[in-house]
């Protein structure tokens, strides 16, 4: 166990991990099992990107820092290096640029001598039109022709132009929705042309045959030629072969000689590549002609062709510039009106955003500009309708085409006026901003940029824009609640908590009592309001920020660490204000972070994490955010008596904070938001998101509570509670999964005062193989002599523990394809006392463990089920899984003498059969088998797109049920491990030995790459499960697989009521539903749903443990919910946690 004193090598270690992530900026795809929201870029839709380069004036200005070089070729120079690496990918690249107009003699670059007629903009006279066009269109950067094209087209951008910066931006706006070209297009005595190779074509034609004669002279009349004769003859052969200087009557052989036609040849057409410099030139009339590239538009329409051909690709802007707009106006009226279609809620309260917003139009420095507003509305408005794409995967669900811009400030400072705009920009628009003055900056921003594109190939937030992560619902109430997050390229994933209700017929429904669910998707419907949401900001439908718990933060929030104060009081804040104004508390420590914050920046930050928002002007509103719950399920406490009582539901996300808030159905209060001090680094994660690619991960991992009651536990009482009412204790415990080893125990007994009560870490005695906090500890009771306790007997008393499985070694990311290893880490189980977190208890290879395992060499990073076998309320045996494919069944004997079982093994050492277990055991007794059913379905959840591995899921019978310690010993002791060849096959049980259907059978997962990826419930004879798999994409199915990155899911129901190996004909009934929504599943929970009359919906009004017919059940597996056919008796016995 760790206490705070004792941390400091952890911070040490936590501050050298974030900070080398962010300078690593890795380039390969996580570990785990995000990599679902991310499928490789040869199989998924390529973003589009289009770089607008300043070509302004000022760009040829003198770099600085003792540079030789001009701004321009600085910025060359860098752009080139990175687009030049053949490594870069996957990405539709274009170019844009600013147009050049020098005066009204000479209008066009690169034509030195006046015109007849001035360039008009639209065919306006008198409106000089400068603004900016496509230089490359948009393509596959992978293609050596497009990539070299890129690289000519930047060596040759001049430096002689205003800085139109606004109407370029506008002008590639309009690229992406396919609107008419405007400033790429102009109206003039001038044709211009690109360069490039044209196709010259010949066309066929007739030749003349002719032959030199001889006139042969009529003797009555010398100039009268009678006939004419081939001359030549015997004299000088064939014509071929008579010289010009010969015929035509020259006179030097035969005067009387000429060329006389005698017939045709028919000459074939061909055609051959040339070369034409492009340019302009004058013309002989006005007329319109274009600057935009000649790929980038239909000449015949006058539009842009968009590169925009898929509902889920992702659409970048990226402006580099090194000042404030000049000559820049004349798209101001537009977007003014553009701004009118950003929903109010949206654009409310945010610096910089004006419908009245002007730009410079004349040559003077712009000190405000429409730059911002452009942005908002390209990123929060639908640019494109599906239809008019050539893939449109849901023709149901209109999805969103948005575009982010990204703004790199060049050779410039963060106090320039233009810098506050290019900020504010990349913010409403989810970019980057950058600023970058010299060529390692630029080399870098441009390196994090195509970090990003290049692995958000097919993140498209539409599948799913909203990923349901967990369930909890109030027992005997209607009330639901998930947790949801926004999947992203970058590490800045989004979230909140939104509550919902139980209809009478099972479905989810939102506050106007309608369905919340869309029956397409699965997913929350569009226009669904959540319960929480605001009247204002209603519907939220799938919008992950939108209501919900996070609409209602305010600007007094209790965001605490602890320090480690010794009434271990969590109260600590991470920014504090005095009179003089915001200052950083002693015990935040500068080097918890990168090193590279200004003080005012700190200061901002930690402000930003303490849940409020600083405007440039110093102005406060409350960040109404939440970052992402990606695998915290929500725990709810109810505090109170049984007739009134007030909910508690507690929640972690990955930038590192405990949520505690109010269910009030009138929006709920956050009591506390609590950050672990090893985990304030998270908070720079998340606080800089841009283009930082990956996943972080903070408080990640399962939340239990145990509730107790000094007196009681002092008595030897181990009823479990489920209220905490005057005089109980509530204690809180919380892994990370990958978040880091660690283990978090917290007192909530008053949830407006929580306390540290203590950690435990992998650096701890005892806990050496400790790996990622992925089993979530388990309380239970166990005689105290069962794990080594010596006491008196009359002593003698339960007493209460955590049990936990040793979490995930990392190592087991890199073994796709390959067979089985053995792990270093997490290959245990652990038993803590609850109160203390004393080690007490340890099952392990280790000579030194209480309970040596040889067998024990893969990681159990699942929960640990436990069960009363004897019915005295302590726990006499424990089921286990490791990533290994073992079972592993522990029996604790009242006489510290405990026996580890391997009940299976089911991995037979290949690639296809390499079985992994990531989920838990699930264990109910059965009567008329009077055995215990063990379910548990297998699959490689660090790598859910794997397809290598055949995976099944597996009802395994375990009769070793006697209460007789002797005879339990023998039959243990004899026992032989079932492997996958001893079990019957459920698609053949009436051929099936009798010795495999004694042990119990399994159910092939026939889809390529099905896996069960969650845990299974089980009632009344009945395993439900979920599974998981991705949609394998040929090559022919093309823009289609954007739809496929995350995969399809199946409900399945296993009935086993009337197997019984003892038959003739034992029979197994299965049954495969396939969900709507995609991604993988959710634990399926049963649901009882209210009574259509809105009485209590208590299940068992009677209190007698059944569930009468007439209460329905169903099954919610994430949001969707899928109705029981049956109605029969359910004993809560058998699907509530032991």
């Amino acid at each position: 166990m760790n206490l705070f004193t004792e941390r400091l090598n952890i911070r040490k270690l936590c501050k050298w991990a974030i900070t080398s992530v962010i300078a690593a900026s890795p380039l390969t795809a996580p570990a785990d099992d995000t990599e679902i929201y991310r499928a490789s870029g040869s199989s998924g839709v390529q973003p589009n990107v289009v770089f607008i380069f300043d070509t302004s004036g000022s760009m040829g200005d003198p770099a600085g820092d003792g540079s030789t070089k001009t701004r321009m070729q600085v910025a060359k120079d860098a752009a080139i290096s990175i687009i030049g690496d053949t490594e870069i990918n996957n990405i539709n690249f274009g170019l844009a640029r600013f147009d050049v107009v020098q005066n009204y003699a000479y209008p066009v670059e690169g034509i030195p001598y006046s015109l007849d007629s001035q360039l008009y903009s639209q065919g306006v006279p008198n409106e000089r039109d400068g603004g900016g066009y496509i230089e490359v269109p948009a393509k596959d950067i992978s293609d050596d022709a497009h990539r070299s094209r890129l690289i000519t087209a930047i060596n040759e951008l001049p430096t002689n132009a205003w800085t139109p910066l606004v109407e370029t931006y506008d002008e590639t706006i309009r690229y992406f929705k396919g609107e008419d070209v405007r400033y790429g297009k102009k109206y003039g005595a001038v044709q211009c042309s690109d360069p490039g190779y044209v196709t010259v074509t010949v066309p066929p034609r007739e030749e003349d045959i002719i032959e030199c004669q001889r006139c042969s002279l009529w003797p009555k009349s010398p100039q009268d030629c009678r006939r004419w004769r081939l001359f030549g003859g015997w004299t000088y052969g064939t014509v071929s072969t008579v010289p010009d200087s010969y015929c035509q009557g020259l006179g030097l052989i035969d005067p009387q000689t000429d060329w006389i036609v005698t017939g045709t040849n028919t000459i074939p057409g061909y055609e051959y590549e040339e070369w034409r410099d492009g340019g302009c030139e004058a013309a002989s009339s006005p007329q319109y002609f274009y600057l935009s590239n000649s790929e980038s538009y239909d000449e015949n329409t006058g539009k842009y062709n968009s590169p925009i051909t898929n509902s889920c690709q992702q659409n970048h802007v990226v402006i580099f510039t090194d000042g404030a707009s000049t000559q820049d106006g004349a798209s101001d009226t537009k977007i003014r009106s553009l701004l009118a279609e950003v929903d109010s809620s949206d654009r409310a309260g945010l610096t910089g955003i004006s419908t009245s917003c002007a730009t410079s139009d004349t040559n003077q420095v712009s000190s405000n500009s429409c730059l911002e507003e452009l942005a908002l509305y390209s990123y929060e408005v639908d640019l494109f309708n599906d239809s008019a794409l050539d893939v449109d995967p849901s023709s149901s669900t209109e999805e969103v085409q948005r575009i982010t811009t990204h703004t790199i400030g060049a050779f410039m400072g963060s106090n320039d006026t233009v810098a506050g705009q290019l900020e504010r920009a990349a913010e409403y628009s989810d970019g980057l901003y950058r600023l970058a003055n010299n060529s390692a900056e630029i080399k870098q921003t441009l390196r994090d940029l195509f970090n990003r594109f290049e692995n958000e190939a097919t993140i498209g937030t539409s599948s799913p824009a909203v990923a349901v992560n967990a369930l909890n619902r109030l027992e005997s109430s209607e009330e639901l609640y998930y947790t949801v997050f926004e999947p992203k390229a970058t590490k800045g994933w989004s979230g909140n908590l939104k509550r919902y209700k139980l209809g009478s017929s099972g479905k989810v429904l939102d506050a106007d009592n309608q369905d919340a669910v869309d029956e397409e998707t699965g997913y929350f419907a569009e226009g669904a309001t959540s319960i929480w949401t605001k009247e204002e900001e209603a519907p939220d439908g799938k919008t992950v920020g939108k209501g919900g718990a996070s609409s209602h933060f305010t600007l007094e929030r209790n965001v605490v660490t602890y320090a480690g104060g010794a009434d271990g009081l969590i109260d600590d804040p991470l920014i504090e204000k005095s009179a003089l104004g915001y200052v950083v508390p002693s015990y935040i420590l500068e080097d918890l972070f990168s090193g590279t914050l200004a003080d005012l920046e700190l200061i901002n930050m930690l402000k930003w994490a303490s849940g409020i928002k600083t405007d440039e002007d110093g102005n406060e509103t409350p960040r109404q955010e939440i970052e992402d719950p990606l695998h915290s399920e929500p725990l709810l406490l109810n505090y109170g008596t049984a007739q009134s009582y007030e909910s508690v539901i507690y929640f972690g996300t990955n930038s590192g904070y405990l949520h505690a808030m109010t269910t009030d159905i009138n929006g709920p209060e956050e009591l506390f938001a609590y950050v672990p001090y090893e985990l304030l680094p998270n908070i720079e994660v998340y606080y800089r998101e841009g283009a930082e690619y990956g996943k972080h991960y903070g408080l990640d991992g399962p939340i239990t509570a145990f509730i107790h009651n000094d007196t009681e536990l002092n008595a030897g009482k181990t009823s479990s509670k489920s209220l905490i009412s005057a005089n109980d204790k509530a204690y809180m415990y919380a892994g990370m999964r990958r978040g880091g080893e660690v283990y978090y125990a917290l007192d909530v007994t008053d949830p407006k005062q929580p306390k540290y009560l203590w950690q435990i870490t992998s650096d701890d005695t005892g806990f050496e193989r400790l790996g990622q906090t992925w089993s979530a500890m388990k309380p239970i009771y166990v005689s105290p002599e069962a794990i080594g306790i010596d006491v008196e007997p009359q002593d003698s008393k339960p007493i209460p523990v955590l049990v936990f499985g040793g979490g995930y070694d990392p190592v087991e990311d890199d073994t796709s394809g390959g067979t089985r290893i053995s792990h270093s880490r997490g290959n245990a189980i652990y038993m803590v006392n609850a109160l203390t977190g004393e080690l007490l208890w340890t099952a392990s290879p280790d000579s030194s463990a209480d309970l040596t395992v040889n067998g024990m060499t893969n990681s159990i990073v699942s929960d640990i089920t436990a069960v009363d076998n004897d019915g005295n309320g302590t726990s006499d045996i424990l089921y286990a899984a490791d990533t290994g494919g073992r079972i592993w069944r522990i029996d604790l004997f009242s006489n510290n003498n405990p026996m580890a079982t391997e009940v299976a093994d089911l991995n037979d050492g290949s690639v296809a059969n390499n079985t992994r277990f990531f989920t838990s055991p699930v264990v109910a007794y059965n009567d008329d088998l009077d055995s215990y059913v063990i379910a548990i379905g297998s699959g490689y959840r660090a790598h859910p797109l794997v397809t290598d591995n055949k995976d099944r899921f597996f009802v395994i019978i375990d009769d070793k049920t006697t209460t007789n310690r002797t005879d339990l010993k023998q039959q243990l002791n004899t026992y032989r491990t079932i492997e996958l060849d001893d079990l019957a096959d459920s698609g053949s049980l009436a051929v099936a030995a009798d010795s495999d259907l004694l042990n119990g059978f399994y159910l092939d997962l026939e889809t390529t790459g099905e896996k069960a990826l969650t845990d299974a419930i089980i009632a009344d004879n009945v395993v439900y499960f979920g599974t998981y798999s991705p949609v394998v994409t040929s090559a022919s199915s093309g823009l289609e697989s954007c739809s496929a990155a995350t995969g399809a899911t199946n409900l399945y129901s296993v009935d086993f009521s009337a197997y019984n190996p003892g038959d003739n004909s034992p029979v197994v009934v299965i049954e495969q539903t396939e969900l709507k929504q995609t991604g993988i599943p959710a634990e399926p929970k049963i649901v009882f749903p209210p009574s259509k009359s809105g009485s209590d919906p208590d299940p068992d009004p009677d209190g007698d443990g059944d569930i009468p017919c007439e209460a329905a059940l169903a099954i919610l597996i994430g949001s969707e919910s899928v109705a029981l056919d049956s109605c029969t008796t359910v004993s809560r016995n058998y699907w509530r946690e032991l």
